[in-house]
């Protein structure tokens, strides 16, 4: 009977913690907060004599006491990620990950894939990949959205189809180093045959350059990229793979806007063409797709006023593309400190931000870099004050934006209960 250790609570932990639970495995569970809900494990006292394997949660960082005392006695440590794909009973498997925009592309490719069977997405989405590990046949497809805490645990880990949106610098505090996060991306492909395919975003000066992985590389970008792969041309998305060309469809046809989803759409024609998906199927999703929740999503439109929730800009880059489809910007930011630049951002759009609101453990930072700017600025205690303070404040033809450049953990579980949050708040002014 193995003994296993999960460390975290979260929605990882819960989902591991559920698939064992009724199997014939002993639980040891270790968490500084809550353990209800976990009733059927053991709480770990620190013993590692008997523990066989240790699976880490997402937000559990490499340096963790208990994660260098495991790897220092030589007992494995898994991502929930690497242990799931070990277990997997399908081939059909599609990985996503990225600094920005795989959400979008994971949700892109689930929903051309339903076309063609069943279809779980998981991951970093935000359904935990054992919720259905046991239900997933040999037929089924499988997308999933990988973030880089889960890729930098994983050694075996092996998708038939692997997509960079890109690689920007993100989460330093817990990589340590833009190098670590790097090669924590890159470990989607390490593991891939000539059987397999990288779909790579040659927009991206660092997925342009990287050392190329030995499989079969499909790239897109705005232009031609003079590869296998997906472009833009006389409006319209097309794909030359192997000598084809073929157009998929106009662009002003689809529903999601902006450059950036371009890109995304790009990344996922890709993905469907790998599995032989037909153009028209391809088209008519792409013609009903409205886009990730809290990826600039509109709210309400108060007095002339828009109100958009982009909670999912988690990052400068993120918020940054969100700033650009803008003008006249009362911008709420601020949030959990991962150790990003504001700076290059806030230069980049100070013509379009009209305001900033600023909460959470960045806003002294934010604040700061707006002095330099000369950027008109207000500091909250919370969402709701925000909120509040930009309705009072907004005139006609303003766009109010949630695009907190930060992580959420500071003040809320995730980015979805932030979005859920301010969009509540919102309708009900």
């Amino acid at each position: 009977m193995k003994n296993i250790l999960l460390i975290g609570t979260g929605i990882t932990g819960k989902s591991l913690y559920d698939y064992y639970k009724d199997k014939d495995v002993n639980l040891y569970i270790y968490d500084d907060k809550d353990f209800s809900g976990f009733e059927k494990a053991k709480k770990f006292d620190g013993n590692f004599n008997n523990i066989d394997f240790l699976v880490k949660s997402p937000g559990i960082k490499p340096n963790h006491r208990l994660i260098e005392e495991a790897e220092k006695l030589g007992i494995k440590v898994y991502s929930d990620l690497e242990l799931a794909f070990s277990l997997l009973k399908t081939k059909n498997t599609v990985a996503v990950t990225g600094t920005n925009g795989k959400t979008t592309v994971t949700m892109l490719i689930g929903k051309i894939l339903e076309n063609m069977g069943k279809t779980y997405l998981v991951g970093n989405i935000g359904n935990g990949i054992f919720d259905c590990l046991d239900e997933i046949s040999e037929k089924d497809y499988l997308v999933v959205e990988c973030s880089s805490f889960q890729l930098a645990f994983t050694n075996k880990f092996h998708p038939h189809v692997g997509v960079i949106t890109n690689i920007t610098s993100d989460h330093l505090d817990w990589h340590g180093s833009l190098y670590n996060y790097q090669e924590a991306k890159k470990n989607i492909y390490k593991n891939m045959t000539n059987e397999d395919y990288l779909i790579i975003n040659f927009d991206d000066p660092f997925l342009k350059t990287m050392e190329g992985p030995k499989t079969n590389l499909l790239a897109y970008a705005m232009e031609y990229p003079h590869l296998n792969g997906a472009f833009i041309k006389d409006n319209a998305f097309y794909t030359l793979i192997e000598g084809k060309l073929e157009k998929i469809m106009d662009t002003d046809k689809v529903l999601l806007k902006g450059d950036h989803n371009k890109g995304n759409i790009l990344g996922a024609i890709l993905a469907a063409k790998v599995y032989g998906v037909k153009n028209e199927i391809i088209e008519k999703t792409l013609m009903e797709f409205k886009g990730a929740p809290h990826r600039i999503e509109f709210v309400r439109k108060i007095n002339g006023v828009e109100y958009y929730n982009d909670s999912k800009g988690t990052n400068p880059d993120s918020t940054d593309v969100a700033l650009k489809a803008f003008k006249n910007i009362i911008l709420i930011a601020g949030g959990y400190d991962k150790k990003s630049d504001f700076y290059e951002m806030l230069k980049n759009n100070k013509d379009a931000i009209k305001k900033m609101i600023l909460l959470g453990a960045t806003k002294d930072k934010l604040k700061n870099e707006g002095e330099k700017l000369n950027i008109p600025y207000h500091v909250v205690d919370d969402l709701e004050e925000a909120v509040n303070f930009a309705y009072k404040t907004a005139k006609k033809d303003d766009v109010v934006l949630l695009s907190p450049a930060c992580a959420s953990w500071d003040m809320f579980k995730n980015y979805e209960e932030r979005g859920d949050k301010f969009k509540e708040l919102v309708r009900n002014l």
